[in-house]
Order: structure tokens, then sequence, then C-alpha cells
């Protein structure tokens, strides 16, 4: 039997869901942690910074900025300022970062100068290197998708509240979570390609693997949370990379090759997992 696709919107659909199978296909892998460290700094939401030996860490409620290196163990404060680690701009050359009192700054490392540069300029950083990012709007109730084309709104699960969005690398998927729905991955117009479940901060390794976490709370704490990795089209066959009785692992970050895994526990200790992907 044959069907005749007249209608522009049905064909539209169809080719996305095409697409996604194609994009989304079996990449099946092996998953190892080959060694647990836990860092000599503390800290809070670290993140790598791209080329170098560095992580940046901020404290309690994104105040101060600081990095710290995993091979000298040393560490230089770039701000003391409340807001400075909130979605701080982290790249090779330089982290871009805002404050809640004094306004936008850039830091340089390799020459440690730091000098203040305005708000547009902030925001024209996250999308050097990438062309496209995206964020939840200041009230949580949409994303904000915003690339050299310009800007647009998307609400993929209508209204809710958009949690953790994160790019994939090619820039044509995003990860994010809904608060009480759980973690999806959609396309760049906002329809769904997978439901991750009830899972936590979700955060690409590659395009077609995503970095995450069983959590658990009380009602008024964490009490449990273990990091997580999975090909997309095996989510139920996703591999546990830290030990459910030993830490409470929240906002894993990782590295551009996918072989490092930063997270922090709830009392600011950061470890660092090395990780093997069998491919």
């Amino acid at each position: 039997m044959s069907i005749d696709i007249k209608d522009e919107k049905m064909k539209k659909a169809i080719l996305i869901f095409l697409m996604s199978a194609i994009a989304l296909g079996a990449n099946s892998q092996s998953v190892h942690v080959i060694g647990v460290e836990k860092l000599d700094v503390t800290g809070y939401y670290p993140q790598f910074v791209p080329g170098s030996d560095d992580i940046i860490v901020t404290g309690q409620n994104f105040k101060g900025l600081k990095t710290y290196n995993l091979t000298t163990k040393d560490e230089i404060v770039i701000s003391e300022e409340s807001g400075a680690g909130y979605e701080a701009v982290v790249q090779s050359d330089e982290v871009r970062f805002d404050t809640k009192d004094h306004g936008s700054y850039s830091y340089v490392w390799s020459s440690g100068s730091r000098s203040k540069i305005s708000e547009e300029s902030l925001v024209s950083a996250r999308r050097i290197g990438t062309g496209v990012f995206a964020e939840a709007t200041r009230d949580l109730r949409a994303i904000e998708v915003n690339g050299l084309q310009g800007t647009k709104v998307i609400k993929p699960l209508g209204e809710a509240d958009y949690l953790n969005v994160s790019v994939s690398p090619d820039q044509t998927k995003l990860a994010f979570r809904v608060s009480g729905l759980g973690s999806f991955v959609t396309d760049m117009d906002g329809n769904v390609l997978r439901e991750l479940g009830d899972v936590e901060f979700p955060k690409w390794v590659d395009n077609h693997t995503v970095l995450y976490t069983n959590t658990k709370d009380d009602g008024y704490q964490y009490v449990s949370s273990t990091v997580m990795i999975a090909s997309l089209d095996n989510i139920e066959g996703a591999s546990r990379l830290t030990d459910l009785n030993k830490q409470i692992a929240l906002f894993p970050a990782v590295n551009s090759l996918g072989t490092k895994v930063l997270f922090h526990t709830p009392n600011g200790e950061i470890y660092l997992l090395n990780v093997d992907r069998e491919q």
C-alpha cells in the first residue's frame, strides 16, 4: 500500500522523525571508570577549562570564582563577588562572567588580567566556537535559543519550568530537565526526540551520548545521587559512574573528549572521574 503525503506539516514531521532515527542511531559502547580522585579544592559547579589542566569552580550560591590546576594543585582566585559563578562562559583563552553588583568582566588566562566588559559582550561570548547557545528564560517558563540568525523562544512541554539546558556539540539537539516531568532531548525547534526519564542535570558527552544523575531527595535535601552515562538509543542500558553509597554526586561536567567527569557534593567536595569509553 502506498501513501500520498500531500500535507506539508505531515511531510515535515515524518522527515524530522526519519532524520532523528538516523542521528540517534546505535552507538553502543562500554564505559568503565578507571580512576576516582577527590580533589584538594572545595567549591561547586566545576567546569573544565578547554585546552588546559585547569578547572574552574564557584562557591555557595555562585559567590566567587577560582581556578584549580589538576597537575600543580595551585588555586587562583578570579573573583570574590556574588553571582560570579552563575553561567560563567569558560573558553580556552579567557572566562567571562557577570556579578550581582558590579557588572560583567573578562579574565584572561595567559596574563591574569581582568577587565570590565559589556553585557552584550558576555552574551556574544556564548556563541563563540558554537554559533548557538540555549538557556532557560529568567522566569524558567521557556527555553531561549540564541543563534547567528537570531533568537527564538520555545516551550517543548508547554507551560512548565525548564532547567539545566544543554546544547549538543553539533548544535542540532537540546537536553534539559522539566520540573516534575523529568529530562528530555529535543531538536532545536522543541520536538521531543527522547525521554530520559526522571533524571537531573543532563549534559552532552557527544552528539549521541548524555551524562546525567539519578537523584533522590526527602523534600528538603538530596539523599542520594549517582552519575550515569547513556547512549540516546539505549537509555535503559545506562552505565553508572559513581557509587550510590559513597558520594552524592551533583551537577556533573565532562571534558571535550568524554574521558573525564567532574562533580560536586552538597558539602562542596569536588571529585574527578577518569573514564574509559570503548566504542
